[in-house]
């Protein structure tokens, strides 16, 4: 079980009884600060632990675990060889196109659009190509541009992803935010969440599921986030669905 970004053993802390601290995976802040930056560095990464990064151990890392003061000469570097060996051993969930993946922790393989629009208007067009209406479309008023419309859906898909650059709201607060600060996900963000969150987190216009995604993703990182999308996608979850449950 990973229990730190760094390799701390949280149950064996002393800190863990005396500030009640739950251990960096499971809280925002460290009680001794604003920020750890072995934990921002690692959850903006996507990591579940520095053993993961290709970079480790680190310069950072190694301040923190040779400190004369709070260090452990090197335990936790070597916790974190031992966690990395093991995660090593398990499947990686490449089950899924991290492209789909939007900035705010919504995946867009489970969207309605891509689950139930899209593959219907695929039928819709094959459907109408083999009736003949490709030859006398024009004849029909607005019937060219529905016809463009159509058939553009149904070859090249409605939207790729907000990620890809081509898709999604070009002035969505999120993904500017995100970009700026060269987040690959919101949840990694040291402000989430954020103001910017209030809409998407609501049940009556937003998408409530976030708020246990992306806690997931934070949390458990990108494998344990990632094999849940998949199995949403083959159970044919629609996060439209899901909105209309809680509602």
């Amino acid at each position: 079980m990973i229990e730190s970004r760094c390799g701390i053993v949280c149950t064996e802390c002393e800190y863990s009884r005396k500030m009640n601290c739950g251990g960096c995976v499971h809280i925002e802040k460290p009680f001794w600060g604003d920020t750890c930056p072995v934990k921002h560095c690692c959850e903006s990464k996507g990591l579940l632990h520095c053993g993961a990064c290709g970079d480790f151990p680190c310069n950072l890392l190694n301040q923190f675990a040779y400190d004369k003061e709070q260090g452990d000469n090197g335990q936790r570097i070597e916790q974190c060889r031992e966690w990395a060996v093991v995660n090593v051993n398990k499947p990686k969930p490449e089950c899924i196109d991290k492209k789909y993946a939007c900035y705010c922790g919504l995946y867009c393989e489970n969207c309605s659009v891509k689950v139930k629009v899209e593959p219907a208007a695929n039928v819709l067009y094959e459907e109408m190509k083999k009736a003949g209406f490709e030859e006398v479309i024009s004849f029909i008023p607005g019937g060219e541009g529905f016809w463009s419309f159509l058939k553009s859906m149904a070859n090249n898909g409605m939207c790729v992803s907000c990620r890809d650059g081509n898709g999604g709201n070009p002035a969505c607060a999120v993904r500017i935010c995100a970009k700026e600060k060269n987040i690959e996900m919101c949840a990694f963000c040291e402000d989430y969440p954020c103001d910017k969150f209030t809409a998407f987190l609501n049940v009556s216009d937003g998408y409530p599921v976030l708020k246990h995604d992306n806690a997931l993703l934070r949390d458990k990182g990108w494998n344990a986030w990632a094999e849940l999308q998949a199995k949403r996608r083959e159970a044919g979850f629609t996060y439209s669905e899901e909105k209309r449950k809680q509602q």
